[in-house]
């Protein structure tokens, strides 16, 4: 077993008996304590490779007691093992954080994401330790000020540049790739603005163009909600 916490999820064909099934499979290591393996439906993968590490095992686990696929065997030991040890807040995080580095491994954008959120961190931490010194927060040096003067105002950017990326370090990249869709909604539905070309043409012809642009709008709005949210689905 290698020195680090693995999430594994794959897609294929594992029923010896009917080998044109494809199913999706989540493979966890955790190290000193278990390997252990979920056997989920075709559809499950999407979200299963999209999605944080920890979520997945959740997931997963929770469709097989919906099921009740559990037999009592080993392999129903070694999954359990894993679920409980997740259960405990410094596991979850020590599983999350293996996630965002593979991830880090995997996309030269969120590996600069993940370095400037550890500059950032960095960063704050040492302006909260000298606000501490003279007996004050950081967050009463930007807000409670009667005049900030450019040194607050230089903390409150820091601040605002730190705080979202602590929790969730891809959301920069999550609003550029929103912004994108939202962009070519509102182009979308410009298009159905009518026009000279227009005249002459039948209402039935009129209706239906009208009814595609707005579909069209609609679907780039809603993978702009699903890029903000990371839960977009690779096509």
């Amino acid at each position: 077993m290698s020195g680090s916490i693995v999430v594994r999820v794959l897609l294929g064909a594992y029923d010896y008996m009917h080998p044109s099934e494809q199913h999706t499979q989540v493979v966890v290591q955790i190290p000193g304590l278990a390997a252990a393996s979920w056997m989920l439906p075709e559809d499950h993968f999407p979200f299963s490779k999209s999605e944080p590490w920890p979520s997945v095992v959740d997931s997963a686990q929770e469709h097989y007691v919906q099921r009740r696929t559990g037999t009592g065997s080993t392999s129903d030991t070694a999954r359990l093992a894993v679920i409980e040890w997740l259960r405990e807040d410094a596991n979850h995080d020590a599983m999350y954080a293996a996630w965002e580095q593979d991830q880090a491994r995997r996309h030269p954008v969120a590996r600069k994401l993940l370095k400037d959120n550890e500059e950032l961190r960095a960063r704050v931490a040492k302006l909260e330790t000298a606000l501490a010194a003279t007996g004050r927060s950081l967050s009463s040096f930007i807000f409670d000020a009667d005049d900030p003067g450019a040194d607050a105002l230089g903390a409150q950017w820091l601040y605002w540049q730190a705080m979202p990326l602590v929790d969730d370090p891809f959301v920069q990249a999550r609003m550029f790739r929103s912004s994108v869709f939202s962009e070519a909604s509102k182009a979308a539905e410009a298009m159905d603005t009518g026009g000279p070309s227009d005249r002459g043409r039948p209402q039935a012809y009129l209706d239906g163009y009208s009814d595609g642009v707005q579909d069209v709008a609609e679907r780039l709005e809603k993978l702009a909600d699903q890029a903000a949210e990371g839960t977009e689905v690779a096509s």
